[in-house]
């Protein structure tokens, strides 16, 4: 009785949000498997936040993290058109938000989404 338990919290707090996230990824034109390598994916969010990439190294200063994981999630909830409201469920239920971000039909302004098809025959462009 345990592990199933265990196993449905584990999908609730860490699948769940991580698919969302590979949604996230995808519809920015960025590939949704960097969405599970741990450290990579705050620079990719930061892309996604339309930030510089080498702002993620943001994430790893004590304080500042936290603040900056406040405009980071706030800039991409505005990419989808998104108020205050959703940046916080973004912080605080992020096994909610990101699910409900990542597959709803709505694009992200600024980027077009891209089928893993065409994602496959095209080149991915950090920079």
């Amino acid at each position: 009785m345990e592990g199933i338990v265990l196993l449905v919290l584990f999908a609730a707090f860490v699948i769940a949000p991580m698919a969302g996230i590979w949604k996230v990824f995808s519809k920015a034109g960025i590939p949704g498997f960097l969405a599970f390598i741990p450290f990579v994916n705050l620079f990719f969010l930061c892309k996604v936040a339309n930030r510089e990439w080498f702002m993620g190294f943001l994430f790893f200063v004590p304080i500042v993290n936290i603040v900056f994981s406040f405009i980071v999630y706030n800039d991409i909830a505005q990419r989808y058109g998104k108020g205050v409201g959703y940046t916080l469920g973004l912080i605080f239920l992020p096994m909610l938000f990101f699910p409900l971000l990542g597959f709803t039909a709505e694009p992200i302004k600024g980027f077009k989404e891209v089928s893993n098809e065409a994602s496959s025959n095209e080149s991915f462009e950090v920079a």
